[in-house]
C-alpha cells in the first residue's frame, strides 16, 4: 500500500468549496476486497467520494488487480478563499494616484 495526500484545492466560482484529496495504491488486491474497501469508504458515514480510479489486471495472475490510483476526495465550506492574482494593469492603476 501507497499514499500520497494532494495539496487542497479550492473549488467554484467564489472558491467557497475546498477539496482535500489523499491518493492510494493498492497491489496485488482481488476484485471483491477492493469493491468492499471502496464500499465502506464511501458509506462511512463522512463526506467522501472516490473522485479517481485507475485499476490494472496484474500481468501474472488477472483475477488479481493493481490499483495504480484511488483518490478518496472529501469536501468543506472554504471559510478562507483566496482573492486571486491581481492584474498587472490594477497595480499600474493604483500607483497613478500616489
Amino acid at each position: 500500500k501507497d499514499y500520497k495526500p494532494s495539496k487542497p484545492k479550492e473549488l467554484g466560482k467564489k472558491k467557497d468549496i475546498l477539496q482535500k484529496s489523499v491518493t492510494i495504491s493498492v497491489y496485488d488486491i482481488e476484485l471483491d476486497k477492493l469493491m468492499k474497501f471502496i464500499n465502506a469508504i464511501e458509506s462511512g458515514g463522512y463526506l467522501v467520494m472516490i473522485t479517481q480510479l485507475q485499476v490494472v489486471p496484474r500481468s501474472t495472475n488477472h483475477a488479481r488487480l493493481d490499483v495504480k490510483k484511488l483518490r478518496v476526495s472529501s469536501f468543506e465550506r472554504n471559510t478562507k478563499p483566496s482573492k486571486g492574482k491581481t492584474s498587472k494593469k490594477s497595480k499600474k492603476k493604483g500607483r497613478k494616484g500616489k
